[in-house]
This record gives structure tokens, C-alpha cells and sequence, in this order.
């Protein structure tokens, strides 16, 4: 694209210019790779829009939440790589700007390890599934839907990884928060 590649000196505007027209093409791929589930989203500008905004430092919350968007896109359209990158940097954004036990970080660690999970790495997946529960537990307490899920997450891990009893044991845990929760 025409600003991607200027060669002009960075100005606020030029920034802001930037990082708008990254955001439209984050929107654009949002809205149409859905559904078309099996078409690929175009790496190179996911990358782009990735590190625009990492040079620029405009990191906002907004472009977060667009992220986590976009990695939901990549995951229907099975592109699980593509969806882990856009996950991890929603977390570092929002780990920067809300803390490390914030809610919105245990949203998108949560989605990472999903990602990792549908890759196959299930060691990584547990580790930001169980990252995930310790944040929603501790915010939320233990009788919440998103405890739940989280933990639900978990024992899908637990039951691919073969930990039969582990995975008994949350998802008896889980049936314990849903029947509390919604009767």
C-alpha cells in the first residue's frame, strides 16, 4: 500500500493515518474471511498491522479487542498459527496497559490456548488455560459461567492429553458451576 511503503518522515497524522488503514484492513479481512471459512487470511497483513502499531506505540485497547477478532476469524478459517500470533499480541497489549491478572488478559490467554490446543500443542494450552482460570477465578470467584468455561477448556486438554482423571474431575467440577449458575 501507498502509505505502508512511504518513505516520508513518521508525523503523528502519518501515524495515525498508519495505523487506521491497518485497523480497515484487520475490519475488511474480519467481516469477509468468516465467511468465506475457507479461504486463507493474508499474512503479510496481519504482520504488517502487528508491527505498525508495535513501531508507532499507539497501543490501544481497541486494536486489542481487534485482534482477538481477527485470531477468531483465523481459527474458523483453521489457520490455528496465524490465530496464536494474533492472541499473544491482544494478551502483551493488554497485559501493558491493564496488568497481568486484568479479566480481558484471561479472555485472550484463554483464546491462546485454544489456538495452541487446535495446533496440537497441548502443554502450551494448558499453560495459558490454567493462567486463564487462576485470573477468572480469582476476579470472578468460583461460581461463575467464564470459571466454568475456562475450566471446561482445560479438561478438553486434559482428555486429549490422555489424564483421564484429570479430565473427570474438572469437567465434574464444571457440571458443579453450570448446575449453580443456571439451575
Amino acid at each position: 500500500s501507498a502509505i505502508a511503503s512511504t518513505t516520508q518522515p513518521k508525523t503523528k497524522t502519518n501515524k495515525k493515518l498508519e495505523r487506521d488503514y491497518w485497523k480497515n484492513i484487520i475490519k475488511y479481512h474480519i467481516e469477509n474471511k468468516i465467511q468465506k471459512n475457507k479461504n486463507t487470511i493474508n499474512n503479510a497483513d496481519a504482520n504488517a498491522a502487528i508491527s505498525v502499531v508495535e513501531e508507532s506505540s499507539i497501543i490501544d485497547l481497541t486494536f486489542s479487542q481487534t485482534l482477538i477478532d481477527l485470531g477468531n476469524a483465523q481459527l474458523r478459517c483453521r489457520e490455528h498459527g496465524l490465530a496464536l500470533k494474533s492472541f499473544k499480541q491482544a494478551v502483551r497489549i493488554r497485559r501493558k496497559i491493564l496488568g497481568d491478572s486484568h479479566l480481558s488478559v484471561g479472555k485472550a490467554l484463554d483464546r491462546v490456548g485454544l489456538a495452541c490446543a487446535r495446533m496440537g500443542s497441548l502443554d502450551w494450552a494448558l499453560v495459558a488455560l490454567s493462567e486463564a482460570f487462576k485470573i477468572r477465578f480469582d476476579a470472578l470467584g468460583p461460581w461463575h459461567v467464564d470459571v466454568a468455561d475456562s475450566l471446561n477448556n482445560m479438561a478438553g486438554v486434559y482428555l486429549r492429553r490422555n489424564e483421564l482423571i484429570e479430565a473427570c474431575e474438572a469437567y465434574e467440577e464444571v457440571l458443579s458451576v453450570r448446575r449453580a449458575v443456571f439451575g
